[in-house]
């Protein structure tokens, strides 16, 4: 007897091939608009971080330049009486508080023509007080002579008052510089409402603003009748507490 063989024939299945096909590119395809997806997403978001950490930068800038306008001016007001005293050969317990310079708002800001108005600026701080600093040390000595019976030459008198009259001709420079980046400030702060300067500035990732004079001009009118507005009001408040205060009297 000769040994059976059992024999199989496998068919091609033109169908089956077709959707083995089909499901391994769209599942391809489906993988592949997924990564860009996830791209496109992550591009945005680190777009829009930026645009949120120049807004935040911005904010903080113009919050500091705010306090430091009023800290010139006490510094201002300090120096002058400071020398007025000392013109008559006595001495005050004034001393001069120095400013604050973080550095760290130069990571969040992304114009370029702020970042080096900033640096510049803070570089006039520093100066500042070490001018101050020196002063406040000087004044403590001559205190501290005077208070150990000590004549102080009358060439040592002049000097302060010379050193202050100095002083207060820098914090007038600083005070200018101040209001310049402020008016800067503002104008970048306004833009960043329009939507449209947003979306484009988001994706080039340039911030820096070509700033004509009379937007400066501008500006600068608003802040002026902002303080004039600020003055009326405070005396308002100022002259309504001292008729409230007379009439408890």
């Amino acid at each position: 007897m000769y040994p059976h063989f059992r024999h199989y024939f496998f068919e091609h299945n033109s169908n089956t091939a077709t959707n083995i096909s089909s499901s391994f590119w769209g599942a391809f395809l489906g993988a592949f608009l997924a990564f860009l997806f996830g791209l496109l997403t992550f591009y945005i978001t680190k777009r829009r971080e930026g645009y949120i950490k120049h807004k935040n930068g911005l904010v903080k800038l113009s919050q500091l330049l705010h306090e430091h306008s009023d800290e010139i001016y006490m510094a201002k007001q300090n120096a002058d009486e400071t020398k007025k005293i000392v013109e008559l050969k006595q001495l005050t317990d004034y001393r001069f508080i120095l400013f604050k310079t973080p550095t760290d708002i130069l990571m969040e800001l992304q114009s370029i023509e702020i970042m080096n108005m900033y640096f510049k600026y803070s570089r006039m701080m520093s100066r500042a007080n070490g001018n101050m600093t020196a002063k406040n040390h000087a004044l403590t000595r001559f205190e501290d002579g005077m208070i150990s019976g000590r004549n102080l030459a009358p060439e040592s008198w002049d000097y302060i008052a010379s050193s202050l009259g100095e002083i207060r001709d820098g914090l007038d420079v600083l005070d200018r510089e101040n209001l310049n980046l402020i008016v800067h400030t503002r104008i970048y702060l306004n833009k960043l409402k329009d939507n449209w300067y947003v979306l484009e500035h988001m994706f080039t990732k340039k911030w820096d603003l070509v700033i004509t004079d009379e937007q400066i001009a501008c500006e600068l009118k608003k802040i002026t009748q902002e303080n004039i507005g600020l003055k009326k009001e405070e005396k308002e408040r100022n002259e309504m507490l001292d008729n409230f205060l007379k009439q408890k009297i």
